[in-house]
């Protein structure tokens, strides 16, 4: 696990350890779960596109490079090359445009996860301090009435806050998909038009190699989107008095589905389609051996 990553997960446990004493902070522990996240990945991800990028400009420079006069070299063979160096350099084009627009939109997606993840520190931080407050309050430091509603107040706030900035982190980050998907079209047409005849299929390629990671990631969305709605309080009350103060639901229970508990436990392991996949080998693979060295002849 990265560090941000890790300063996510732990951001959500201190939350839900919170949500003990304060019981609004489950609704801030539903956010946090919904955005754990691993920026750094998304970064290094989007900084290695824009490194290609770099790379594809330097390829495209050696090609401008490659010219010879006419006087040096005419005929139908200097025909048949200068056309086909300019298919080449306009697929190099293509090749930059697909790479600056990845890049670029990784980078970005990842530069606002990392503001998410701070955010759910800083959240946490102070959730944990009012659960502190009114802990304090139970053992009779201050009045525990007040000391709880002004906890729950601050717990609410933050749920807001945090529910408004990734929402805001969530829209950037589906327009940066779109741009992406858009980027891969818009390339397969240009290779297409400008020489590439196996652009068609290096596209159709792609999408069967990444099939199985959208099926993986829709499949983890949909396990986080059901944990999250059953994120519930329950079990015996902690406070003498006090029935809205409670412990996680361990275990599932009659129209409460999973409890806070179990999916807590299941976070710090990764969630469960993760751990599947982890287990179950890439059949679609089409670069097996691709960069290996050729057979000795």
């Amino acid at each position: 696990m990265s560090t941000t990553s890790t300063a996510a997960l732990t951001a959500l446990a201190a939350t839900q350890a919170s949500a003990i004493f304060v019981p609004p902070a489950w609704s801030t522990a539903i956010v946090m779960y919904l955005n754990q996240c691993d920026p750094e990945a998304i970064f290094d991800a989007g900084m290695k596109w824009l490194e290609n990028y770099d790379e594809l400009g330097g390829a495209q420079q050696a090609a401008n490079n490659t010219n010879l006069s006419e006087t040096e070299w005419s005929g139908n063979d200097r025909k048949a090359y200068d056309e086909r160096i300019d298919e080449y350099r306009s697929q190099l084009t293509g090749f930059k445009q697909l790479a600056f627009a990845v890049g670029t939109s990784m980078t970005i997606t990842g530069a606002l996860l990392f503001l998410v993840v701070v955010c759910m520190c800083v959240i946490a931080a102070i959730l944990v301090a009012c659960a502190a407050y009114v802990a304090a309050a139970m053992a009779g430091v201050f009045t525990y009435p007040a000391a709880l509603a002004q906890a729950s107040s601050i717990a609410v706030e933050c749920t807001s806050y945090l529910e408004a900035v990734s929402g805001l982190v969530t829209k950037v980050a589906a327009g940066g998909a779109a741009v992406i998907g858009a980027a891969m079209v818009l390339d397969t047409a240009w290779q297409k038009a400008h020489g590439n005849d196996a652009a068609l299929d290096d596209f159709a390629g792609g999408l069967r190699d990444a099939s199985d990671n959208m099926i993986w990631g829709t499949l983890s969305r949909l396990e986080r989107t059901i944990m999250a709605a059953g994120m519930k309080t329950g079990g015996p009350t902690l406070g003498k008095g006090d029935p809205g103060l409670r412990l996680p639901n361990p275990v599932p229970g009659r129209q409460r589905g999973f409890g806070a508990g179990g999916t807590g436990s299941g976070v710090a392991g990764g969630n469960i389609t993760d751990q599947i996949q982890k287990r179950v080998p890439d059949y679609n693979r089409r670069d097996e051996g691709l960069f290996d060295d050729p057979p000795d002849s």
